[in-house]
């Protein structure tokens, strides 16, 4: 279309801006709330073979559609958006006193991750410790 007669005279530098415009269209706020809820609602994150065709299925949405809205929502890949929620699940189990004799391991697992490098590195990034020194400031702010 760039050279059809009818675009005679425009500048070319214009045409190319439209079609970066019209080829992302809005995110859907309804799109993210339904995401949110069924990450909360469901924690489908704790399935270690999580990847974005099974999510997007069970959201009915399709897989491409899916990974363009936690891209340009959240901006960040799909493995990052899901071992965030892993981390936050790992956080949670490290802080319940009931989980206290788990191993590191148990807690990983039970987090939906079934990597131990993935677990120790993704949430040393997030959290800015590791899982154990996390742990350990849990319990010494506890008593």
């Amino acid at each position: 279309m760039r050279f059809s007669r009818v675009f005679a005279g425009l500048p070319e530098q214009e045409l190319i801006e439209d079609e970066k415009v019209d080829s992302k269209p809005a995110i859907n706020p309804e799109h993210v709330s339904h995401l949110e809820r069924y990450m909360k609602d469901k924690k489908p994150f704790l399935n270690c073979l999580l990847n974005v065709d099974n999510l997007a299925g069970q959201l009915q949405m399709s897989p491409r559609n899916l990974s363009n809205l936690i891209n340009r929502h959240y901006q960040q890949n799909f493995f990052d958006f899901i071992n965030t929620y892993r981390v936050d699940e790992c956080k949670r189990l490290l802080a319940d006193p009931a989980n206290k004799n788990q191993t590191m391991l148990d807690i990983m697992e039970n987090g939906g991750f079934n990597s131990k490098a993935t677990f120790n590195t993704f949430f040393k990034k997030k959290v800015g410790m590791t899982p154990t020194e996390f742990r350990e400031q849990v319990e010494r702010s506890a008593k």
